[in-house]
């Protein structure tokens, strides 16, 4: 378990199907795969789905579930949100004029 994944962590534990993730490699045989990496990272699951390795999932067991749940309950906390501040994106000349245009 790592601090900088609980909140792939929490993401998993609110899935619709929590799940253990099995990522494999391709063996040297043709149709073999083996197993790489076990996580319950969500995010480390989805950078290898974005590589087209195989990853299986699998139901995450109670115990598993509980103990994840309590790790991050002991230590998640959710970054505020920050309301982010427009820039000005158009210099002053862009703004429509508010002097009357001269009759032509």
């Amino acid at each position: 378990m790592f601090k900088d994944d609980l909140e792939s962590y929490t993401a998993n534990l609110r899935a619709h199907k929590p799940s253990v993730f099995v990522i494999c490699e391709h063996g040297d045989e043709i149709d073999e795969i083996r197993p790489l990496v076990v996580t319950l990272s969500y995010d480390e699951m989805a950078s290898y789905v974005e590589v087209d390795e195989p990853v299986f999932d699998i139901p995450i067991p109670s115990d598993i579930y509980h103990w994840v749940e309590s790790y991050v309950l002991e230590n998640y906390r959710p970054e505020e949100r920050k309301k982010r501040r427009r820039e000005k994106w158009a210099d002053e000349f862009l703004k429509p004029s508010l002097r009357p245009l001269p009759d032509g």
